[in-house]
């Protein structure tokens, strides 16, 4: 079962809370009920048994003057009778520890009979006849040998305490109904901030300062959430300033990186243009003296187009239907064509025609980039630079092989990061950065596949969309 969230944990306390002091009521409220039913049957029973002396005291008295001759024999099971039907409880006559021919059932006419013989005048018990409870007491009659035995039944006390306890219950019940929205109401107080507060965590986490946490409850809540947004608005100042520095030394690494590179192919022109004024210079010098002037010119541009590919950002490449053996045939001529790498074997190994939509200048100038980086890592005389390309998975596959000494293990992390340029004497450090981003473009990934001293291999992978 998953984690419940706080506001559900809250609702679910309350709820409980709220049913557990309402069962506590009833229960306290019955057992208050119940005591004030004892209390009440003592009383009620006492009240009868007064009641019925003073009525028997009396009878006593009117019969004696009607007649010397009436017994208490003849006149007890009238007597118990009549004064039955005359107030609210129920009599029998004892004489010498038995009752007088009653109503009762002869089983509860003996086990009463037992009780009352035992029991002293005025006290009081209960008893069960049956499934009905009675409360019991016996007093003396004066000037009588009998003893009256008085019964008073709990039904009717039931009855009222079962109204009282479905009473209770009903409202209960419609506390309960009534009291749950505001529940979610108290709930909603403590748990949506909460919330709120936990959202705005996680939007934090995935760098968005702009997620709302306003609260205005006036408590700690409030104190909570203010702190918070404290601390993202320092978060947010903090990383301006990180972001900012990071411009500030990557502008200047640039412009180092740049300025060396430009100025040296700067040198190169002017010093190759003035030899090209002596009017005694033969063609032949003339000719060389003219190709290191473009080739000058040629890094010259590489270099402006680097940084223009690097500073475009994400852009959608333009897809066109081409073979990919001739933008691969395209890139090797370019780099083959340099004085330095004449003597490499390239070998390219792939179909000869395999269509593929990509965007060709720019794939061709990644192709470039990690042609010239496998070049320039191997040796001119023994060098061997590869070029593979197959549909594997539905995805276009190309590597770039080469068997230099390899990728130092100290530098592999940071290969594809702009201006890292690990152990070369020229170049802007962009070519692997550009490579990555024209594979982003494009829906794919470059990476580093494999490296040891003899076999270094580089990989672009371009989704099945692309080919």
């Amino acid at each position: 079962m998953g984690r419940l969230r706080t506001r559900s944990k809250y609702l679910i306390v309350r709820l409980l809370i709220a049913a557990g002091l309402t069962a506590a009521v009833v229960l306290t409220l019955r057992m208050y009920f119940a005591r004030n039913a004892e209390r009440e049957m003592s009383v009620a029973i006492q009240r009868c048994a007064a009641q019925a002396q003073a009525f028997i005291s009396l009878e006593d008295d009117l019969n004696r003057k009607e007649t010397e001759a009436s017994g208490p024999v003849s006149k007890g099971g009238q007597s118990a009778e009549k004064i039955s039907k005359l107030f609210d409880c129920e009599f029998e006559l004892m004489v010498g520890g038995k009752l007088l021919p009653s109503s009762l059932p002869r089983t509860a006419q003996g086990i009463l009979e037992r009780q009352a013989s035992a029991a002293s005048d005025g006290a009081v018990w209960t008893m069960n006849f049956g499934v009905e409870k009675y409360q019991v007491s016996t007093v003396p009659l004066a000037g009588r040998a009998e003893r009256l035995v008085v019964l008073k039944s709990w039904a009717e006390v039931h009855d009222r305490q079962a109204r009282l306890t479905r009473l209770m219950i009903v409202l209960a019940i419609v506390a309960s109904i009534v009291g749950f929205p505001l529940v979610l109401r108290v709930s909603d107080t403590f748990g949506r901030p909460l919330n709120n507060l936990v959202g705005a965590v996680h939007a934090l986490e995935k760098g968005d300062y702009e997620y709302p946490v306003a609260t205005q409850s006036g408590d700690e809540l409030e104190e909570v959430t203010l702190a918070f947004e404290h601390m993202r608005a320092s978060l947010q100042e903090s990383q301006k300033r990180v972001i900012q520095s990071e411009r500030l030394a990557t502008i200047g690494q640039m412009a180092s990186s740049i300025s060396h590179d430009l100025r040296h192919s700067l040198t190169a022109i002017i010093a190759n243009a003035e030899f090209l004024l002596d009017d005694k210079l033969k063609a032949e010098p003339r000719v060389t003296l003219y190709q290191e002037i473009r080739a000058a010119v040629e890094q010259m541009n590489d270099i402006i187009e680097s940084l223009l590919e690097f500073s475009r950002g994400r852009e959608t490449p333009r897809l066109v239907a081409v073979n990919l053996g001739d933008v691969v045939d395209r890139a090797v001529r370019r780099v083959k064509a340099r004085t330095e790498f004449q003597r490499i074997e390239f070998r390219v190994e792939g179909a000869e025609t395999l269509e593929c939509e990509i965007d060709p200048v720019k794939i061709e100038r990644a192709l470039v980039n990690l042609l010239l980086n496998a070049s320039e890592a191997v040796t001119a005389n023994s060098g061997k630079v590869g070029v593979q390309w197959e549909k594997r998975g539905g995805a276009l596959r190309m590597e770039v092989s080469d068997n230099g000494p390899g990728v130092e293990e100290e530098v592999r992390s940071k290969l594809f990061h702009p201006f890292a340029s690990y152990g070369k004497a020229t170049g802007t450090g962009l070519g692997l950065a550009i490579v990555q981003k024209i594979c982003e473009d494009h829906g794919g990934s470059a990476k580093l596949e494999s490296t040891r001293p003899g076999l270094t291999v580089f990989s672009m992978t371009l989704p099945q969309k692309a080919c």
